[in-house]
């Protein structure tokens, strides 16, 4: 059951004509990630391997905490020609794992790419947020960590006289969490999934983005926006930010006071707003260095 034969038959052609397989399993082995979903990625993977392909595994994060999927990641893994982790904590896992050091590499999200002139084309939103928005980017399938501080961060946001918006890449997940703001407080809330340049336009109107989602927060520093971070699950966003040399640290949803803080660093953003964004655009150029020089070693692999 893990695929039907049609698209079964078609993988595995597909991977016995390959040389070589790059895979990017990005944000699927996480806490709360489907178990049957990383087993069908892996089984793929050992494939490739089995097959006599080179695989290099890259651009996610290892979050996982079933006991049985971090075995198996490690049986795949050990045997890959090229790992990238986006963040120390994945490192970190990957060393307790048993994943030999010399293959894995801390590179930076490729979503940072979308700073380069290459990967940006003229995009309209299918909407406009208002003007001065502060945008709202949470993921609502990890938000119950915030509890109450969220009703408080949001009353608090309600009065700083600028327009609420709730706008992330992941819409279709979040809409729900994001239905219950709308409720409670005059925030808009525009029911459709964007794509990454639509993302870039829609942001550009924000004064601020808080974000618990990743790559709405890269997103959100491509446009020219400050970002406030709260960290969703483990380590990802707090790692990330950290990277960036970021003026505000990423705040842990559930800890003692984290709403005021959250709230606190908005103001600070909203006040400071020419010197995080020029900070913000230093810290993309670094990051899209780090991705060139961290990737060379695979791209002449796979020459």
């Amino acid at each position: 059951g893990l695929l039907n034969k049609e698209a079964a038959d078609i993988t595995f052609a597909t991977l016995a004509w390959s040389d070589a397989v790059v895979w990017n399993p990005a944000g699927e082995f996480h806490p709360k990630g489907n178990s049957d979903q990383c087993l069908r990625l892996l089984l793929l993977a050992r494939m490739v391997q089995k097959l006599g392909q080179q695989l290099s595994i890259v651009n996610h994060s290892l979050e996982a905490t079933d006991p049985l999927i971090n075995q198996l990641i490690a049986h795949v893994y050990k045997d890959a020609q090229f790992v990238s982790v986006r963040e120390q904590g994945s490192y970190d896992a990957a060393m307790t794992l048993g994943i030999p050091a010399p293959i894995v590499h801390i590179i930076p999200d490729l979503v940072f790419l979308a700073a380069l002139p290459e990967y940006r084309r003229a995009a309209t939103a299918p909407f406009s947020i208002k003007s001065g928005s502060i945008v709202l980017s949470i993921n609502g399938l990890e938000a119950e960590r915030g509890g109450d501080g969220w009703d408080l961060m949001l009353a608090k946001l309600s009065k700083m006289n600028a327009p609420i918006t709730f706008l992330s890449n992941s819409m279709n997940d979040d809409i729900p969490f994001a239905r219950e703001f709308k409720q409670k407080f005059d925030i808009d809330v525009p029911e459709v999934q964007l794509g990454y340049l639509q993302m870039l336009e829609a942001y550009r109107d924000a004064s601020v983005v808080i974000s618990s989602r990743l790559h709405a927060s890269i997103l959100a520093l491509n446009a020219g926006v400050p970002v406030v971070s709260i960290e969703p699950q483990q380590f990802k966003l707090t790692a990330i930010f950290e990277q960036l040399q970021y003026p505000f640290a990423t705040e842990r949803m559930g800890e003692p006071g984290w709403a005021e803080r959250v709230v606190a660093n908005t103001a600070a953003a909203l006040e400071k707003r020419d010197e995080v964004v020029a900070e913000g655009g230093k810290a993309l150029d670094r990051q899209v260095g780090r991705i060139l020089e961290g990737y060379a070693p695979m791209l002449g692999m796979l020459a």
